[in-house]
């Protein structure tokens, strides 16, 4: 049983036991959050490089618009997460902040998911068959 769920419908919210937080990320929060976490995050390809060591602070940014007890919420959510539901917070974050870049990289990885099924190799590795 998954502690979060994640709504990708519209504002993007995360949902913990039964509350739903909404995420926001204003060029304020995101200044914050670069000199927080000590690199950019202008572009897509930014957000789509989180680490899961960051996913505590950028929740608790994300939150701070909406939310008084930010930090809180990010702390709980931080402190139940399992490994496979770190992806998903991540998913859910970037949906929020950078959705076209989200589903170009979703779009590239069924490609080579397609490629892998029919056998192909992927290109673009050292040494591999370009079949």
């Amino acid at each position: 049983m998954h502690v979060i769920e994640i709504e990708a419908k519209g504002d993007k919210f995360i949902r913990v036991d039964g509350t739903d937080y909404q995420l926001a990320f204003p060029l304020p929060i995101v200044v914050e959050l670069e000199a927080k976490i000590g690199r950019s995050m202008k572009t897509g390809g930014d957000w789509l490089r989180i680490q899961t060591k960051e996913v505590r602070d950028i929740l608790f940014l994300g939150f701070k618009t909406h939310h008084k007890d930010a930090e809180e919420v990010a702390d709980k959510i931080a402190a139940r997460l399992e490994p496979e539901e770190i992806d998903n917070v991540i998913n859910a974050i970037c949906a929020a902040t950078c959705p076209k870049a989200l589903a170009k990289w979703q779009e590239e990885l069924e490609k080579l998911r397609d490629r892998l099924k029919k056998g192909l190799t992927l290109p673009n590795v050292p040494g591999a068959d370009a079949r």
